[in-house]
């Protein structure tokens, strides 16, 4: 049985990490800012154990042997004033203050990237995949998730257990029906393609 800390616990997809870690015996620990939304309720249900997202999260998430290692305001879950500024501080500074816990704490971490700061080219995904020099994409999203993943890279380099996974398109079902059709799942696209409702959308290479 290990214990594991999922940051992004209902989204879809970690919502249903959650659900298989559960179902495979393993303590689950995660973090939100309203313990009393819905999707907290569900994972909680399934047997997840949740606590607020402060800096003292991973102290009360790891255990005493690692009540020395904290977070640093803001933590990962931290809503700062804008939806820039919430990009930033949840991508760039949450992500720097997960892997800074981990190194501390001597945990391998999963990160979880996007597809749009890489060169799309014409091959499947690597550790070896460039990244776009170009910027085409210079959303928020994507500035923010590839200085994430540098940070991650730098970090490997240095000798820390970071493994990078690119889920693709998300769909599917969940136990968080807050989040089930949430803009940032596939499950949104396919409803209002079904009902005739699809925007334009820009495009965006997609490699895989």
């Amino acid at each position: 049985m290990r214990k594991v800390l999922v940051t992004g616990a209902t989204g879809l997809l970690g919502s249903n990490v959650c659900t298989q870690l559960i179902a495979r015996g393993d303590q689950v620990r995660a973090i939100a800012r309203d313990l009393a939304a819905a999707d907290a309720k569900a994972l909680r249900g399934a047997g997840s154990r949740w606590f607020p997202a402060t800096s003292r999260t991973w102290r009360a998430c790891t255990g005493p042997r690692r009540a020395s290692t904290r977070w640093s305001t803001p933590p990962p879950c931290w809503a700062g004033p804008g939806r820039r500024w919430r990009r930033v501080s949840t991508n760039v500074i949450g992500t720097v203050n997960v892997l800074s816990a981990a190194a501390a704490g001597g945990a391998p971490v999963v990160q979880v990237l996007t597809t749009t700061f890489f060169n799309p080219g014409d091959k499947a995904f690597d550790e070896r995949s460039p990244l776009d020099l170009l910027f085409l994409n210079k959303d928020v999203y994507s500035v923010t998730k590839r200085l994430a993943y540098v940070e991650g890279v730098a970090r490997v380099l240095n000798g820390q257990d970071i493994r990078f996974m690119i889920p693709g398109a998300i769909y599917g079902p969940t136990i968080c029906l807050e989040k089930g059709l949430g803009s940032a799942n596939f499950n949104d696209r396919i409803v209002k393609a079904v009902r005739g409702e699809m925007p334009p959308q820009l495009p965006l290479p997609m490699a895989w």
